[in-house]
Parts: structure tokens; sequence; C-alpha cells
């Protein structure tokens, strides 16, 4: 995984699991925190999901946002 990857799942963890916001909030504030947009993150955690799904890595950084957040 790389370390930007990385940092955005930490980041969804984390913006989660302080706002208790929705999807769009907590990709828009994540996102906002990074000068990136949110299709940008968006992307990033869909080609994470897709190259690292089935590691335990993934796993447990995904595990710390809702299973129905699509990415």
């Amino acid at each position: 995984m790389t370390p930007r990857e990385r940092e955005l799942l930490r980041a969804m963890g984390n913006c989660y699991n302080v706002c208790h916001e929705d999807f769009k909030s907590t990709v828009h504030m994540v996102a906002s925190g990074r000068g990136l947009s949110d299709e940008e993150v968006i992307a990033a955690l869909r080609s994470a999901r897709e190259k690292y799904g089935e590691t335990e890595e993934y796993r447990n950084l995904r595990s710390r946002f809702p299973e129905d957040f699509p990415v």
C-alpha cells in the first residue's frame, strides 16, 4: 500500500470516529485537510480497495469506518 493510500484510510477512520458524519461529509473533511478534491480521495480509496482489499492491513484500516461507506 502506498503511503498516501494508507494515510487516507487512516484519516477516514480518524475523521469518522471523531465526527460520525456520513460518507460525503467525511470524504470532504479528509479532502479539505489535504488540499485534495473529494473525487481524488474517493479514487485513491477505491484504488486501495481494489489493490489491497484482501490484505490484513487494509481490512484493519477499513474497519474503522462504516461498512456502508462505498470505498
